[in-house]
């Protein structure tokens, strides 16, 4: 699951045609420290929440569901209390959720596996559907189905992707191509192909991006500098895939693109540091989360879009 509109620190971007574009908190919000944001096809938006130090030390969190786009927002994970959440899919055609969860005493403890778990009413209650399978100190960054459902497939760091057609029951790793597994996002592109990007372990196994056809890995990395290919995102109404690379070639943090499933070039003018993540919104206009520089926006141009922030 992907996030379509972009929220951040409780907030939402705002802005008319004559406008410049505002942040303006979001209401309704249960305290703590915001992490990550999925939506699923309905719009409904799910996120995470860390507890306050008070309770588990700090290192649990809540899982939270929105039906109105962040304007209230209820609590889904009460069974779940010293447990963290990873990563987030949905079934396309069940809507059975399927969620990592870390165990919040034991944080990235290699001995105390990662929790998977599903819900089939919405997140009112999660059943134990594996706890063996994912050592827990490498966590599952993205959790993502194929359009059909047969397949769910898991991005593992420094393990690489796994998937399962028993919704995360039983698992099998399917690295054959892969010169690197120390993998970081999956995303569906053109013609519905399945994308991987990966960090640079070293100068051997530089980042990458690769596809899958349903047996093995493909390096599609063509026209990329180099360094770490931190995230992924596609925009369906142009075809064009978006990579995220930190300290590649002059070890400026930079943008490619890749239109149509061909080479990577890159989207000249960006200015920011080291970028966390991508997102396309609803338009087809792409964002930049930047770590200690805030959020950027293309569209033809680059523009910080950092007002209301702080």
């Amino acid at each position: 699951m992907k996030t379509t509109c972009l929220l951040l620190a409780l907030a939402c971007a705002h802005a008319t045609a004559a406008q410049t574009p505002f942040w303006q908190p979001l209401s309704d919000m249960k305290g703590g420290s915001f992490g990550k944001i999925w939506t699923n096809p309905a719009g409904d938006l799910y996120m995470t929440s860390s507890f306050p130090v008070a309770r588990l030390d700090g290192n649990g969190c809540n899982l939270l569901r929105s039906t109105d786009q962040g304007a209230t927002w209820n609590i889904i994970n009460t069974q779940l209390a010293n447990e963290g959440v990873w990563s987030l899919a949905q079934h396309p055609t069940t809507g059975l959720l399927v969620a990592f969860m870390q165990v919040a005493r034991d944080a990235l403890n290699p001995m105390v596996p990662f929790n998977v778990r599903t819900s089939s009413d919405q997140g009112q209650n999660w059943l134990l559907a594996n706890n063996t399978s994912f050592a827990g100190d490498k966590p599952v960054f993205t959790l993502t189905y194929d359009a059909t459902g047969t397949w769910l497939y898991a991005a593992q760091k420094q393990i690489g992707v796994k998937r399962s057609n028993t919704n995360g029951t039983a698992w099998a790793t399917v690295n054959s191509g892969l010169s690197n597994v120390n993998v970081k996002d999956l995303e569906w592109g053109f013609g519905g192909v399945l994308h991987t990007c990966t960090d640079s372990a070293n100068a051997a196994t530089t980042g990458r991006v690769y596809t899958w056809n349903g047996t093995m890995w493909t390096n599609t990395s063509t026209g990329l500098p180099g360094g770490h290919v931190q995230d992924l995102v596609y925009d369906a109404g142009s075809s064009t895939m978006y990579a995220a690379v930190n300290g590649g070639g002059t070890n400026a943090s930079k943008v490619y693109k890749s239109v149509s499933g061909g080479s990577w070039t890159n989207v000249a003018g960006y200015v920011g540091i080291f970028i966390d993540k991508l997102v396309v919104d609803g338009s087809g206009v792409l964002h930049v989360v930047a770590n200690k520089s805030g959020i950027y926006r293309y569209n033809g141009s680059w523009a910080a879009i950092n007002n209301g922030l702080n």
